[in-house]
């Protein structure tokens, strides 16, 4: 006499098969194999640094606005000290990126991540508007919701090459070049200025 398989038994038999495949019981080889895959994904999945996770807190949701649901960082204060504070600003948010590239994320993230980053940098060079902007725009946080979706996407993680290397050297050298330029030719221009005078 054989039993009527019900939706109820089938997923008794699933139950009890998956939790002999996780407690490791089972003897089923395609089970085992299974089982050893996912362990050792959950266990080699990387996670941004702490560092990284506290610098984007600290950044740009340290404090709760009384009265509000608004959080602002340390990044808006910062971009009140002109240049000097943006650029300090600039630096701890680096970090993130830094770290982007440290956990081999794809090269559209970490571009996406560093174009945030440099416009948070421009913006932020406007006296008291640069401030708002900080609080409203908060890069560091958008960029630690980028890596963390890179992260996710275990697809998009791939082991590093020469051309992922080169391709970010090239983007580096390129955010270097403009950090450096337009300090230099504000000042440049600001010379021009007092010299024709």
């Amino acid at each position: 006499m054989t039993m009527e398989p019900t939706p109820a038994r089938a997923i008794e038999r699933a139950r009890k098969v998956a939790e002999e495949a996780f407690a490791g019981s089972t003897t089923d080889p395609n089970l085992k194999e299974a089982r050893d895959k996912v362990k050792a994904d959950l266990v080699e999945t990387p996670k941004p640094a702490k560092l990284t996770r506290s610098l984007s807190y600290v950044l740009d949701d340290l404090v709760k606005v009384p009265g509000t649901q608004i959080r602002v960082g340390v990044d808006p204060v910062l971009s009140l000290v002109p240049w000097a504070g943006t650029a300090v600003g600039a630096v701890f948010g680096g970090a993130i990126v830094v770290d982007a590239v440290r956990m081999r994320a794809p090269l559209s993230v970490i571009a996406r991540m560093g174009a945030n980053s440099l416009l948070d940098w421009l913006l932020g060079m406007i006296p008291f508007a640069g401030a708002f902007f900080d609080a409203a725009f908060r890069a560091n946080k958008k960029n630690l919701k980028l890596l963390n979706r890179a992260i996710e996407n275990r697809e998009l993680v791939r082991q590093a090459s020469i051309r992922y290397w080169v391709g970010v050297a090239a983007m580096l050298a390129l955010l270097l070049t403009v950090i450096i330029a337009i300090p230099v030719l504000l000042f440049m221009g600001l010379a021009d200025l007092v010299a024709t005078r």
